[in-house]
Parts: structure tokens; C-alpha cells; sequence
């Protein structure tokens, strides 16, 4: 009698490839969940400050030195909309573009889709799909942000981030 197959729970193993692959970049604090791009405890000079701006479902933190939007440094998603699961099942899926006002080349690469942006002092911030594909934009159709998130401008100090424990079942 031949054996019957073992189902394989492949979404659990998906879920574990992805908690390996962001552990190290994801944080929650207070009300959100951070995706850290330039490294934890990282510390900046006086002179540096931070701007939350939010694009679509995100709320995306750029860093200004000397009056100039220099970096993308996080993103952040509010704990009342996503869970841990769903952080990584966006990451998976979307990314974040940051092109500074001198930067001009108004073209996404490894893009499927643009699903939002702004522009915040002529800095573009767009939500896109990851794909495989070049997708061009226009910086001028993008909707003008000209107020932060609660008025936030503050100088870039350390929080007391947590280290978030993902666990799969």
C-alpha cells in the first residue's frame, strides 16, 4: 500500500524565510512598528534634524542636515492597522522610494507598480510595488506635503526601541 503524502504547511515556513530575513531591521515602539534603514542607535550631531511625513498607510522619517533632506532613515506602521505578520508581508511585497530635490532621474527601478507619494520641499517619497520592471514618474504629479506628521520636527535622538519576538506556529 503506497504511503499517503505529508501535507507541508508552506505559509509557516514562508512566515519564518521573512522573520529571518527582517529580524534585525524591525522595532516597535509606542504606537508603531519601525523599519530601520540606516542601523539602531545610531546617533546624529545637534544640527541634525528629522521630519515624519506620512505616505499612504506609512509614516516615513527623513533626515535634513544643513536644510537638506539628506536620507530615508525608517518607516513606520501603526500598530492598530498592522501586525507583526503583516509588516513582513509588506516588506516582502513593497518598498520605499526617497530622490532628493537634485536628484532627477525620475525613474523606479525593480518597480511593478507606484501605489502612492509625496513631495515634501520637492523630495519625493513614493510607496511601490516591487517588481521587475523600470517605471518612470513625475515628480510634479505627486501630491504636495507641507506639514508633518502632529507638527513633528525634532532633533534625532535614541528611543527606547524594543526588539520585536516574532514567533511562527
Amino acid at each position: 500500500m503506497p504511503k499517503t503524502p505529508t501535507a507541508i504547511n508552506f505559509s509557516k515556513h514562508r512566515t519564518r524565510h521573512l522573520c529571518l530575513k527582517y529580524y534585525d531591521c524591525l522595532k516597535k515602539h509606542l504606537g508603531h512598528i519601525e523599519r530601520n534603514l540606516i542601523g539602531f542607535g545610531y546617533t546624529f550631531d545637534d544640527d541634525v534634524l528629522s521630519h515624519q511625513i506620512a505616505v499612504g498607510d506609512i509614516t516615513a522619517t527623513v533626515i535634513e542636515l544643513d536644510g537638506e533632506l539628506i536620507c530615508l532613515a525608517e518607516y513606520q506602521f501603526d500598530k492598530d492597522q498592522f501586525t507583526h505578520y503583516k509588516v513582513l508581508e509588506w516588506l516582502e511585497r513593497f518598498d520605499v522610494h526617497f530622490q532628493p530635490e537634485h536628484c532627477r532621474e525620475n525613474t523606479l527601478q525593480n518597480a511593478s507598480r507606484i501605489l502612492t507619494g509625496v513631495r515634501f520641499r520637492n523630495t519625493c517619497i513614493i510607496v511601490y510595488r516591487k517588481g521587475h520592471g523600470s517605471i518612470p514618474f513625475d515628480p510634479e504629479a505627486l501630491d504636495i506635503v507641507t506639514s508633518e506628521i502632529d507638527a513633528f520636527t525634532d532633533k534625532w535622538s535614541d528611543f527606547d526601541f524594543t526588539q520585536i519576538e516574532l514567533e511562527v506556529d
